[in-house]
């Protein structure tokens, strides 16, 4: 009987004790985006150097920089992700990631002047990292659309459907369709 109630006092103890990071990556998973961005907010300020590395850091300011954007803290969004790019920038990590979430949040926007500039950025970026087209094709499609839409916004029609004609291009050589999770910048303001 005793040791029954010890496992349950225990138990009870770990549950609480569970990592912020894994709660609200959890909570980010399931889309409970007004949940996570204080649990980010809380992780970016108490998880500090030296304790914390730049590339975990990268990670946390990252999410962080998400779920505002989801948030329509666009602000603070934008800031966070910029942190993560200089982060992982320092830490040698995939700086394309923070840049290509920067153009969506901008493009969500309809700021897509500054999102052309940021997807330009990302590609150039990724190309240095993985090569040329180095993703995953079907991947890169996605993406891709997404530049042609900020494209367009910005007023380059013609640049804009030679996109478009590449996506098509990439999509009919590689038939496999993926769900992609974009981030829905804007979808749960407050």
């Amino acid at each position: 009987m005793i040791r029954a109630t010890r496992l349950a006092v225990l138990a009870a103890a770990l549950c609480a004790c569970a990592d912020p990071f894994d709660v609200a990556r959890d909570d980010d998973l399931n889309h409970r985006w007004a949940k996570s961005y204080p649990e980010w907010k809380q992780i970016v300020a108490e998880r500090q150097p030296p304790r914390y590395s730049e590339a975990q850091r990268a990670v946390y300011h990252y999410n962080f920089g998400r779920a505002a954007g989801v948030t329509c803290h666009f602000d603070e969004a934008e800031s966070e992700l910029l942190i993560a790019y200089d982060l992982d920038r320092a830490s040698h990590g995939p700086t394309y990631m923070s840049l290509f979430e920067l153009a969506l949040l901008n493009s969500d926007q309809k700021k897509y002047a500054a999102a052309v500039d940021y997807f330009d950025r990302g590609f150039e970026e990724m190309e240095r990292v993985r090569g040329p087209f180095g993703t995953q094709p079907v991947e890169l499609a996605w993406t891709l659309n997404e530049y042609a839409i900020a494209l367009r916004g910005a007023g380059r029609e013609a640049d804009a459907e030679a996109t478009l004609k590449r996506v098509a291009e990439l999509r009919a050589q590689n038939p496999m369709r993926i769900s992609v999770d974009r981030t829905p910048y804007g979808r749960r303001c407050n």
